[in-house]
């Protein structure tokens, strides 16, 4: 209903609402789309093979999923427990490894007339309709797409700097305790040797 409202404003091209879910399984993150919105986003998928999703049990998936699973159109797919037929392979970087039907991923999760997030495609001024937005939907967090790429750096998580930071000096001790480790045994081993040597005149240089 919200993706409705905001589809009569002034401004707006373009709306998609999606279902986020994490196949936890594969630790993979699949969209439930409505295919002709999701795809008017932008300039809309780009199939590597096979053809867009037309039926409920229809699956889509991005070329790093497709590879790292050696998966092939018209092959069986288990996503959240439920069997699809993978309709085609899309290059990646559209925020997801795979893309089902909407209304099916909303029936799996139980989550009917529900979505995680709704994009919205502007005709021009993107702010200004951003900024409209933010009025008449007060309660809602709603991001550019500058704004919401940004969040994925390193430099919007304050934190993580510092961990990382420990973690390299970790290493850096460990590797320095290691060699040190490794010349006393080294030294340990050729006790004999070195007596040896110092017994028939060797100096420290020699």
């Amino acid at each position: 209903s919200m993706a409705a409202q905001i589809g009569k404003l002034p401004g707006v091209r373009e709306v998609a609402p999606v279902f986020i879910v994490m196949d936890v399984q594969y630790l993979g993150v699949i969209y439930g789309i409505d295919y002709p919105r999701f795809d008017g986003l932008s300039d809309g998928f780009t199939f590597l093979s096979g053809e867009p999703l037309s039926a409920p049990n229809d699956a889509l998936a991005d070329d790093l999923a497709a590879a790292s699973r050696h998966l092939r159109v018209g092959e069986k797919l288990t996503l959240m427990n439920h069997e699809f037929d993978l309709k085609g392979i899309v290059v990646h970087g559209k925020g997801a490894r795979f893309f089902v039907p909407l209304k099916t991923a909303q029936e799996i999760a139980g989550a009917e007339n529900r979505v995680s997030m709704i994009y919205v495609r502007s005709t021009g001024d993107t702010e200004a309709l951003r900024a409209e937005l933010v009025k008449r939907f007060p309660t809602y967090r709603i991001r550019s797409t500058e704004e919401y790429m940004s969040l994925m750096t390193s430099n919007s998580l304050p934190e993580l700097t510092p961990f990382i930071n420990s973690f390299v000096g970790l290493g850096v001790v460990i590797s320095f305790l290691v060699v040190l480790l490794t010349m006393y045994t080294m030294v340990l081993e050729r006790r004999r040797e070195i007596g040896v040597l110092k017994a028939l005149g060797s100096t420290k240089l020699e």
